[in-house]
Protein backbone atom coordinates (compact mmCIF):
# COMPACT_ATOMS: atom_id res chain seq x y z
CA UNK A 1 0.00 0.00 0.00
CA UNK A 2 0.96 3.58 -0.70
CA UNK A 3 1.06 6.53 1.41
CA UNK A 4 -0.90 9.51 0.77
CA UNK A 5 1.13 11.95 -1.52
CA UNK A 6 0.99 14.37 1.47
CA UNK A 7 3.01 12.19 3.81
CA UNK A 8 6.30 12.87 2.33
CA UNK A 9 8.25 15.51 0.81
CA UNK A 10 11.80 16.12 -0.53
CA UNK A 11 14.39 18.20 0.66
CA UNK A 12 16.09 19.07 -2.50
CA UNK A 13 18.87 20.85 -0.88
CA UNK A 14 21.21 20.07 1.90
CA UNK A 15 20.05 21.33 5.49
CA UNK A 16 23.25 23.20 6.04
CA UNK A 17 24.71 24.24 3.13
CA UNK A 18 21.83 24.42 0.10
CA UNK A 19 23.99 22.38 -2.38
CA UNK A 20 22.26 20.05 -4.82
CA UNK A 21 22.70 16.05 -5.79
CA UNK A 22 24.05 14.51 -3.02
CA UNK A 23 25.36 10.76 -2.96
CA UNK A 24 22.96 8.08 -1.78
CA UNK A 25 24.12 6.43 1.56
CA UNK A 26 21.13 4.29 2.11
CA UNK A 27 17.68 3.55 1.28
CA UNK A 28 14.64 1.37 1.60
CA UNK A 29 11.15 0.55 2.16
CA UNK A 30 9.23 1.50 5.47
CA UNK A 31 7.40 -1.49 5.35
CA UNK A 32 10.51 -3.83 4.89
CA UNK A 33 12.96 -5.71 7.22
CA UNK A 34 14.59 -4.32 9.27
CA UNK A 35 13.40 -1.37 9.22
CA UNK A 36 9.48 -2.48 9.80
CA UNK A 37 10.71 -4.48 13.11
CA UNK A 38 12.84 -1.48 14.51
CA UNK A 39 9.91 1.23 13.65
CA UNK A 40 7.67 -0.98 15.53
CA UNK A 41 9.99 -1.12 18.35
CA UNK A 42 9.15 2.78 18.70
CA UNK A 43 5.71 1.86 20.18
CA UNK A 44 3.76 4.68 18.35
CA UNK A 45 0.24 5.12 19.12
CA UNK A 46 -0.88 3.89 15.75
CA UNK A 47 0.36 1.16 13.30
CA UNK A 48 2.75 3.83 11.84
CA UNK A 49 3.85 1.46 9.06
CA UNK A 50 0.89 0.88 7.71
CA UNK A 51 0.13 4.66 7.16
CA UNK A 52 3.90 4.89 5.10
CA UNK A 53 3.04 1.73 3.25
CA UNK A 54 5.88 1.06 0.99
CA UNK A 55 7.22 4.81 0.92
CA UNK A 56 11.15 4.88 0.45
CA UNK A 57 13.43 6.48 2.62
CA UNK A 58 16.88 8.31 1.58
CA UNK A 59 19.43 9.29 4.17
CA UNK A 60 22.18 10.75 1.96
CA UNK A 61 25.61 12.62 2.27
CA UNK A 62 25.77 15.88 1.03
CA UNK A 63 29.20 16.15 -1.90
CA UNK A 64 29.74 19.54 -0.32
CA UNK A 65 29.61 19.92 3.27
CA UNK A 66 29.88 16.32 4.01
CA UNK A 67 26.77 16.45 5.95
CA UNK A 68 24.44 13.26 5.88
CA UNK A 69 20.76 13.69 6.46
CA UNK A 70 17.50 12.18 5.41
CA UNK A 71 16.30 13.06 1.79
CA UNK A 72 12.46 12.82 2.22
CA UNK A 73 10.74 13.92 5.43
CA UNK A 74 7.46 14.03 6.88
CA UNK A 75 5.41 17.49 6.08
CA UNK A 76 4.87 19.94 8.31
CA UNK A 77 1.12 18.54 8.71
CA UNK A 78 2.03 15.15 9.52
CA UNK A 79 4.92 16.07 11.26
CA UNK A 80 2.40 17.62 13.88
CA UNK A 81 0.75 14.53 13.82
CA UNK A 82 3.80 12.48 14.75
CA UNK A 83 4.24 14.88 17.53
CA UNK A 84 1.05 15.02 19.08
CA UNK A 85 -0.78 11.43 18.22
CA UNK A 86 1.55 8.69 17.04
CA UNK A 87 4.00 10.27 19.84
CA UNK A 88 1.22 10.06 23.09
CA UNK A 89 1.74 9.68 26.61
CA UNK A 90 2.36 6.08 27.04
CA UNK A 91 5.10 5.89 24.51
CA UNK A 92 6.88 8.20 26.01
CA UNK A 93 6.49 6.77 29.85
CA UNK A 94 7.84 3.78 27.92
CA UNK A 95 10.78 5.81 26.96
CA UNK A 96 11.12 7.17 29.97
CA UNK A 97 11.32 4.31 32.29
CA UNK A 98 13.95 2.82 30.08
CA UNK A 99 15.89 5.84 31.35
CA UNK A 100 15.07 6.09 35.04
CA UNK A 101 17.98 4.02 35.79
CA UNK A 102 20.60 7.04 34.85
CA UNK A 103 18.11 9.47 36.26
CA UNK A 104 20.69 10.53 38.66
CA UNK A 105 23.07 10.50 36.10
CA UNK A 106 20.67 13.04 34.01
CA UNK A 107 20.46 15.15 37.06
CA UNK A 108 24.19 15.75 37.39
CA UNK A 109 24.64 16.48 33.81
CA UNK A 110 21.67 19.41 33.91
CA UNK A 111 23.36 20.48 37.00
CA UNK A 112 26.42 20.68 35.28
CA UNK A 113 25.73 22.77 32.48
CA UNK A 114 23.48 25.17 34.72
CA UNK A 115 27.53 25.49 36.71
CA UNK A 116 28.83 26.00 33.41
CA UNK A 117 27.03 28.64 32.55
CA UNK A 118 26.78 30.37 35.61
CA UNK A 119 30.80 30.49 35.44
CA UNK A 120 31.50 31.46 31.76
CA UNK A 121 28.53 34.11 32.38
CA UNK A 122 30.76 35.50 35.11
CA UNK A 123 28.23 35.16 37.66
CA UNK A 124 24.04 35.50 38.59
CA UNK A 125 24.68 38.90 39.55
CA UNK A 126 21.29 39.39 37.37
CA UNK A 127 18.71 36.81 36.23
CA UNK A 128 20.12 35.40 33.58
CA UNK A 129 17.99 34.30 30.62
CA UNK A 130 17.83 31.04 29.92
CA UNK A 131 16.21 29.69 26.43
CA UNK A 132 15.59 25.51 25.98
CA UNK A 133 14.60 24.81 22.37
CA UNK A 134 13.51 21.58 22.41
CA UNK A 135 13.07 21.43 25.95
CA UNK A 136 11.05 17.66 26.06
CA UNK A 137 9.94 17.19 29.92
CA UNK A 138 11.54 20.45 30.82
CA UNK A 139 14.28 19.25 32.80
CA UNK A 140 16.66 21.33 32.05
CA UNK A 141 14.33 24.48 32.53
CA UNK A 142 13.37 23.28 36.16
CA UNK A 143 17.27 23.10 37.10
CA UNK A 144 18.42 26.32 35.75
CA UNK A 145 15.26 28.16 37.94
CA UNK A 146 16.73 26.47 41.01
CA UNK A 147 19.76 28.40 39.86
CA UNK A 148 18.34 31.35 39.74
CA UNK A 149 17.92 31.72 36.06
CA UNK A 150 15.23 33.31 34.35
CA UNK A 151 14.00 30.04 31.88
CA UNK A 152 11.62 29.33 29.20
CA UNK A 153 11.41 26.60 26.63
CA UNK A 154 9.96 25.81 23.23
CA UNK A 155 8.59 22.24 22.34
CA UNK A 156 6.79 21.50 19.33
CA UNK A 157 5.73 18.22 20.84
CA UNK A 158 2.32 19.14 22.17
CA UNK A 159 2.49 15.50 24.56
CA UNK A 160 5.78 16.45 25.90
CA UNK A 161 4.86 20.25 26.92
CA UNK A 162 1.40 18.96 28.46
CA UNK A 163 3.62 16.57 30.93
CA UNK A 164 5.90 19.29 32.44
CA UNK A 165 5.17 22.30 35.02
CA UNK A 166 7.51 24.54 33.29
CA UNK A 167 7.30 27.57 31.49
CA UNK A 168 7.01 25.82 28.11
CA UNK A 169 6.23 28.00 25.20
CA UNK A 170 4.50 26.38 22.03
CA UNK A 171 5.45 25.50 19.43
CA UNK A 172 7.94 28.06 17.98
CA UNK A 173 9.96 31.09 19.11
CA UNK A 174 7.49 33.58 18.21
CA UNK A 175 6.00 32.70 21.37
CA UNK A 176 8.81 33.84 23.20
CA UNK A 177 9.27 36.94 21.10
CA UNK A 178 5.76 38.23 22.28
CA UNK A 179 7.03 37.99 25.90
CA UNK A 180 9.85 41.00 24.85
CA UNK A 181 12.10 40.05 27.90
CA UNK A 182 14.90 40.78 26.13
CA UNK A 183 18.18 39.14 24.50
CA UNK A 184 18.75 35.83 25.65
CA UNK A 185 21.89 35.02 27.87
CA UNK A 186 22.11 31.57 27.03
CA UNK A 187 20.28 28.97 24.51
CA UNK A 188 20.35 25.28 24.49
CA UNK A 189 19.23 22.77 22.15
CA UNK A 190 19.62 19.13 23.29
CA UNK A 191 18.70 16.55 21.25
CA UNK A 192 16.55 18.97 19.05
CA UNK A 193 18.82 19.47 15.87
CA UNK A 194 18.28 16.16 14.76
CA UNK A 195 14.34 16.22 14.20
CA UNK A 196 14.26 19.56 12.41
CA UNK A 197 13.70 19.87 8.95
CA UNK A 198 15.80 22.99 8.83
CA UNK A 199 18.63 23.02 11.26
CA UNK A 200 20.92 25.99 10.23
CA UNK A 201 17.74 27.97 10.13
CA UNK A 202 16.90 27.21 13.67
CA UNK A 203 20.81 27.75 14.81
CA UNK A 204 20.30 31.21 12.86
CA UNK A 205 16.75 31.92 14.67
CA UNK A 206 18.96 31.10 17.91
CA UNK A 207 21.33 33.61 17.28
CA UNK A 208 19.43 36.59 16.30
CA UNK A 209 18.10 35.82 20.05
CA UNK A 210 21.14 35.67 21.65
CA UNK A 211 23.12 38.67 23.31
CA UNK A 212 26.50 38.61 21.82
CA UNK A 213 28.81 37.00 24.54
CA UNK A 214 25.80 34.48 25.30
CA UNK A 215 25.95 31.03 25.16
CA UNK A 216 24.94 28.65 22.98
CA UNK A 217 24.76 24.43 24.30
CA UNK A 218 24.35 21.98 21.44
CA UNK A 219 24.02 17.95 21.71
CA UNK A 220 22.98 15.46 18.94
CA UNK A 221 23.34 11.98 18.74
CA UNK A 222 27.00 11.31 17.44
CA UNK A 223 26.50 9.98 13.85
CA UNK A 224 29.94 9.05 13.11
CA UNK A 225 30.25 5.44 11.76
CA UNK A 226 26.46 5.08 10.99
CA UNK A 227 25.74 4.72 7.16
CA UNK A 228 23.51 1.91 6.61
CA UNK A 229 22.64 0.78 10.23
CA UNK A 230 22.97 -2.90 10.77
CA UNK A 231 21.59 -2.82 15.18
CA UNK A 232 18.93 -1.04 16.25
CA UNK A 233 21.42 1.22 18.09
CA UNK A 234 22.97 2.22 15.19
CA UNK A 235 18.83 2.94 13.39
CA UNK A 236 17.79 4.99 16.34
CA UNK A 237 20.81 7.57 14.98
CA UNK A 238 19.76 7.53 11.82
CA UNK A 239 15.88 6.97 12.42
CA UNK A 240 13.83 7.90 9.20
CA UNK A 241 10.34 9.73 10.73
CA UNK A 242 12.49 11.36 13.50
CA UNK A 243 16.23 12.04 13.60
CA UNK A 244 16.71 12.99 9.75
CA UNK A 245 19.42 14.67 10.76
CA UNK A 246 22.78 12.93 11.33
CA UNK A 247 25.18 15.20 12.65
CA UNK A 248 29.26 14.34 13.66
CA UNK A 249 31.46 16.47 15.83
CA UNK A 250 32.86 18.10 12.47
CA UNK A 251 29.20 19.18 10.75
CA UNK A 252 27.95 20.12 14.31
CA UNK A 253 30.69 22.68 15.16
CA UNK A 254 30.43 23.99 11.06
CA UNK A 255 27.01 24.41 11.28
CA UNK A 256 27.39 26.73 14.55
CA UNK A 257 30.19 28.28 13.14
CA UNK A 258 28.40 29.53 9.67
CA UNK A 259 25.20 30.94 12.13
CA UNK A 260 27.12 33.25 14.17
CA UNK A 261 28.41 30.95 17.32
CA UNK A 262 32.75 30.64 18.13
CA UNK A 263 33.40 27.00 19.67
CA UNK A 264 34.46 27.30 23.22
CA UNK A 265 35.92 24.44 25.72
CA UNK A 266 33.46 22.62 27.68
CA UNK A 267 34.44 23.62 31.42
CA UNK A 268 34.93 21.07 33.99
CA UNK A 269 32.01 21.06 36.67
CA UNK A 270 32.03 19.09 39.85
CA UNK A 271 28.69 17.59 41.12
CA UNK A 272 29.58 14.18 43.06
CA UNK A 273 31.35 13.29 46.03
CA UNK A 274 33.34 11.11 44.68
CA UNK A 275 37.26 11.68 44.15
CA UNK A 276 37.62 8.80 41.23
CA UNK A 277 34.54 11.04 39.38
CA UNK A 278 36.26 14.56 40.62
CA UNK A 279 39.53 13.13 39.21
CA UNK A 280 37.88 12.19 36.06
CA UNK A 281 36.41 15.65 35.33
CA UNK A 282 39.79 17.63 36.01
CA UNK A 283 41.30 15.50 33.35
CA UNK A 284 39.06 17.23 30.57
CA UNK A 285 40.70 20.28 31.44
CA UNK A 286 43.78 19.42 29.44
CA UNK A 287 41.97 16.71 26.99
CA UNK A 288 38.63 16.87 25.57
CA UNK A 289 37.70 14.17 22.88
CA UNK A 290 35.43 15.67 19.72
CA UNK A 291 31.99 14.96 20.64
CA UNK A 292 28.52 16.42 19.66
CA UNK A 293 27.91 18.16 22.70
CA UNK A 294 29.23 21.29 21.83
CA UNK A 295 29.36 24.48 24.09
CA UNK A 296 29.68 28.16 21.61
CA UNK A 297 30.02 32.18 22.47
CA UNK A 298 28.01 34.58 20.14
CA UNK A 299 29.96 36.62 18.40
CA UNK A 300 30.49 39.74 18.80
CA UNK A 301 29.93 41.20 15.44
CA UNK A 302 28.27 39.55 12.50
Amino acid sequence: MSPPNSVLRERPNCPLCQSESPALVWSGRFDAEPTRGWIERYGYAVDVVSVLGDARFELVRCRQCDFVYHRRVLTPEWLSVLYSEWIDSRQIERFEQALRASAFERGRQLVKHVLRVAHEAGGLERPLRWLDFGCGDGAQLQAAELFGFEAYGVDFSVTRSARSGSRILVPDLAAFDALESGPLDVASAFQVLEHVEAPAEVLRSLAQRVRPGGLLIVETPDARGVDVPTTWEQFQVVQPLEHINAFTPATLRAACVAAGFEPIARRPAHVTTRVRELLRTEVSRFYQPSTTAQYFRRAATR
